[in-house]
């Protein structure tokens, strides 16, 4: 994700950096996620299972037809998809109250002051943050607007037959979320229960605050940690409130940067040089672009190892 030199004088250099970083690990499910990057054609990720019955009796001579148990190999797809950021500015506006702010250069190569720059991709940045992970959690194709470029965690899952879906009680309130957690939690695979320190249980901020009003009232500390300085949580397992995660929705799954990780993101940033820039909309005109090209996608490698629920 380096950003060559080429068009390093018509923007901040460092600032130009932070956006990538964004769009790249930056926003809410940044340290949740693996990250693949050149993503230039779709990935398969895989995961293998097996059936119990791998043992059997010692043969002399064993054949196929002695084989005992089956390896089966889940191998979900990551693609990216294009997407193109295009706000405009006008550096012209700044400089008759601030100075400071005056563009460089002459009239036939004029660029705008890199201070300029810093704030504006500063405004960016929080933006940028919000739109990502709102992409990853509810991105859906079907739909227009901003979420219209990927599928994001939810749609997948609420598609995905392998996902383990917990019985619906109805829309999450505080008289029953401790309950729906704690159902979450016995749903929990076998075979990643040993992981409990990277298994996490991720809800909306709403949901989490229920939580934590039920938990105060009822004084349940078997279920939910009651201390302030603990990281809330449900027999062990970290309890991730998220903005981006709507609020009748709560899953569990393996989630970090490492390998294990049953969460991924794709990005894919196809010839920095040409992908951000800095100019004039029009040669006579005083309005500014800020243009960057990137695609981006979202995927987990096993639905055997989500637990979803969904209230409603």
């Amino acid at each position: 994700m380096a950003i060559t030199d080429t068009n390093k004088s018509y923007y901040s250099y460092s600032t130009a950096k932070d956006i990538y970083k964004l769009l790249g690990t930056g926003d809410e499910f940044a340290k949740y996620q693996r990250v693949e990057t050149g993503i230039a054609k779709p990935r398969v990720l895989s995961k293998g299972f097996a059936t119990k019955d791998l043992f059997q009796d010692n043969i002399a001579n064993p054949r196929v037809t002695d084989a005992s148990g089956t390896v089966l190999i889940d191998g979900r797809i990551l693609s990216v998809d294009e997407i193109m950021m295009l706000p405009s500015i006008t550096p012209s506006d700044w400089k008759d109250n601030f100075p400071e702010f005056q563009p460089s250069g002459n009239s036939v190569d004029l660029k705008a002051n890199p201070a300029i720059m810093n704030t504006v991709m500063d405004l960016l940045k929080t933006t940028v943050g919000e739109q990502i992970s709102d992409l990853a959690y509810k991105g859906d194709t079907g739909t227009t607007g901003q979420l219209d470029f990927v599928d994001g965690y939810s749609k997948i899952m609420k598609a995905d037959s392998d996902v383990v879906d917990v019985a619906n009680v109805g829309v999450i309130s505080v008289t029953n979320v401790l309950s729906i957690i704690s159902s979450v939690e016995k749903n929990i695979p076998k075979r990643i229960r040993p992981m409990k320190n990277k298994v996490k249980i991720f809800m909306s901020y709403t949901t989490f605050d229920l939580a934590d009003d039920a938990n105060r009232a009822t004084q349940q500390n078997g279920t939910l940690l009651t201390t302030k300085e603990a990281v809330k949580s449900s027999k062990g397992y970290e309890l991730v409130p998220m903005n981006s995660v709507s609020d009748n929705e709560i899953f569990a799954t393996i989630a970090g940067n490492g390998k294990d990780s049953n969460l991924v993101r794709g990005v894919w940033f196809n010839g920095d040089e040409n992908n951000f820039k800095f100019y004039r909309e029009q040669p006579m005109d005083e309005t500014w672009l800020i243009g960057l090209k990137f695609s981006i996608g979202f995927q987990y490698r096993a639905g055997k190892d989500i637990v979803l629920y969904v209230g409603s």
